[in-house]
């Protein structure tokens, strides 16, 4: 019996671009920035290619994160936690994974190209409006990623 999805968001061709950007930048941080293993720098390449698969199961926005955290915990994926709490600033335990995931995302623009923070709040803004849910959180995330790679003695150019 096949299950209805027309209820879900959905997976457009941009989102997978977006997810295979973020993937890409996902490892490059990895190896690179935090210079990670490369077997652990291609599972957070996973992680990121994986990060917003959730919007196919998910009628509202904000529950991509939980639902794919969720299923990806059940799947045995050892950095599923860095996918429940992406976007969120205000999560309380900011590990490598979730640093690397929140700075891959939040550089890559929605059709997968590599961006500025900067140009990723301008679009933000400009899709959901300067005042919505979605711009003034990701400006609050846009501080606490600065913050977390301060504490880690991390500079990254041309954030």
């Amino acid at each position: 019996m096949k299950e209805d999805l027309s209820q879900f968001i959905g997976l457009s061709d941009s989102r997978l671009f977006h997810m295979r950007g973020v993937a890409y930048k996902s490892y490059e941080l990895a190896r690179n920035v935090f210079k990670m293993e490369e077997d652990k720098a291609r599972s957070l390449f996973t992680m990121g290619l994986m990060h917003d698969f959730a919007y196919a199961f998910v009628e509202n926005q904000t529950e991509h994160e939980h639902e794919g955290g969720r299923i990806l915990e059940l799947s045995g994926f050892n950095w599923a936690e860095a996918v429940f709490n992406h976007g969120d600033p205000d999560a309380d335990n900011w590990t490598d994974e979730l640093l690397i995931l929140n700075l891959a995302d939040m550089t890559t623009s929605p059709d997968g190209k590599p961006i500025t923070i900067g140009q990723r709040l301008e679009d933000i803004e400009n899709r959901y409006g300067t005042d919505s849910i979605q711009a003034t959180k990701a400006r609050k995330l846009n501080k606490r990623i600065k913050e977390e790679l301060a504490k880690r003695n991390l500079i990254i150019p041309n954030l």
